[in-house]
């Protein structure tokens, strides 16, 4: 029994050792940098085995390498292989001064043929552990820039691709864009630019879709794509679902290997605020969405449009029949031409409409930017005074309510008159008249009785 117990405890104890052992010959690899969402796939390349600072890689050729191992050693190559005395492998070397970003690209050439060991997804921790000792290619699906590292024991490589960024920026004269919010006029054009500034490594296409909300309308014929100030060839991008909410334009991914990454594509275009546009509120937006490999950005624009509301009243009560004019000034200025629909009236460069003010109550007038305007009364409701001068209302910026106006007309009085007695002699004498027939009616029928 104790012999029994001592073999279980040596056995165990060869066990732990061998463990131990097994354990100390693998590595990991940790990807810093890596990006959420992409894909890194680790190749072996090498065999490894080192003592302190001394490495040696060695290369084992089977009849299921011998393609690869013909890659590995093809003209261009910048690996030397030498037989060792152990049949079908090699040494591996370099020549001096080779950079590691020669052996990256070469290594790419043959991706295809190298042995994949894993496929991992980025996130905040990318590591793979267990790793037999070896000379390691890694790939990221986020460019063409990619890693080489040793595991000697635990290695750590950074993603150096990095994704392009999109900027959106917003006019109200085709100058001085930027990304704060407008405030606009029903009818007023808006100029839009979107700016991709492309990324380290990237090689594939860039797909932008820009997408407008109803109160603003995409003038389908206004896109112009520059790099460095120059018109990029139409052959380099396309542009499709183009209709009056927006349109999708996509860079090639031939073109977009080209691209310098401290330039930007700047695409520029316009669109045209609606009668359809949101009143006193920034909800009149134009979004870009860029779509690279697994990665969306996205960056909105807001614009702002706002109303008054017109009431009529005699001081006290409302007041039906007045019309009106809008106007940008106290006197002469711009009229500003009002188009009407079911919910009052809005801006319209072509409208021909004049204010109706209806019961009094409240006639709605929308889609005006900030600043004071004047409604000149061009009807006033019979028996009242005409008013003496245009009456003014401020719009202000972000008011989340409709700004008020109350016009008051005062009613008109009878005015004394001079010259003649008018009409009164005449009532008068009519109805001394009638009295005196009636009195002679009745003495002449007492006089007949008698």
């Amino acid at each position: 029994m104790k012999k029994l117990v001592s073999l279980v405890i040596v056995m165990a104890l060869a066990l732990s050792l061998a463990v131990g052992a097994a354990a100390a010959e693998t590595g990991s690899i940790t990807i810093t940098n890596a990006i959420a969402g992409e894909t890194y796939k680790i190749y072996k390349v090498f065999d490894l085995t080192y003592n302190g600072d001394n490495v040696s890689y060695t290369f084992t050729k089977t009849s299921l390498n011998t393609d690869l191992y013909d890659a590995l050693n093809a003209t261009g190559s910048p690996f030397t292989f030498a037989e060792s005395t152990t049949a079908g492998k090699y040494n591996v070397t370099v020549a001096a001064g080779t950079s590691g970003e020669t052996i990256a690209t070469f290594l790419k050439t043959v991706e295809s043929k190298l042995t994949l060991v894993d496929t991992l997804t980025g996130s905040a921790s990318t590591k793979k552990e267990g790793l037999d000792y070896g000379y390691y290619f890694i790939t990221s699906s986020v460019g063409s820039v990619v890693t080489i590292n040793s595991t000697t024991p635990d290695a750590s490589i950074t993603d150096k691709n990095t994704v392009p960024s999109i900027e959106k920026k917003q006019s109200a004269d085709g100058t001085n864009y930027a990304t704060t919010n407008l405030d606009a006029n029903i009818g007023d054009t808006i100029y839009y630019q979107i700016e991709i500034t492309d990324g380290i490594g990237t090689d594939k296409e860039i797909v932008i879709t820009d997408t407008m909300s109803t109160g603003i309308t995409f003038n389908t014929s206004s896109i112009t794509v520059k790099y460095d100030n120059t018109d990029v060839d139409p052959a380099n991008y396309t542009v499709t679902n183009s209709t009056t909410t927006g349109f999708t334009l996509t860079l090639t991914a031939d073109y977009v290997k080209t691209l310098d990454n401290t330039k930007p594509v700047v695409v520029t275009y316009t669109g045209t605020v609606n009668e359809n546009a949101t009143i006193n509120s920034d909800n009149n937006t134009n979004s870009a969405t860029m779509n690279y490999s697994a990665q969306t950005l996205n960056k909105t624009v807001k614009l702002s449009t706002y109303d008054v509301v017109l009431k009529k009243t005699d001081g006290t009560n409302a007041l039906a029949g007045a019309k009106f004019r809008l106007y940008d000034a106290l006197t002469a200025g711009n009229e500003v031409k009002l188009a009407k629909d079911a919910t009052g009236y809005y801006v319209s460069a072509a409208g021909t409409e004049e204010i109706d003010a209806g019961d009094g109550n409240g006639v709605n007038i929308r889609g005006l930017k900030p600043g004071t305007y004047y409604f000149e009364e061009t009807v006033t409701p019979d028996g009242y005074n005409p008013l003496t001068e245009r009456k003014s209302i401020t719009i202000t910026t972000g008011q989340t309510n409709s700004a008020e106006l109350t016009v008051v007309n005062q009613a008109g009085a009878t005015l004394p008159s001079t010259g003649g007695m008018g009409t009164t002699i005449f009532y008068v004498l009519g109805g001394l008249m009638f009295v005196g027939a009636l009195v002679l009616l009745v003495t002449n029928k007492r006089m007949k009785a008698e």
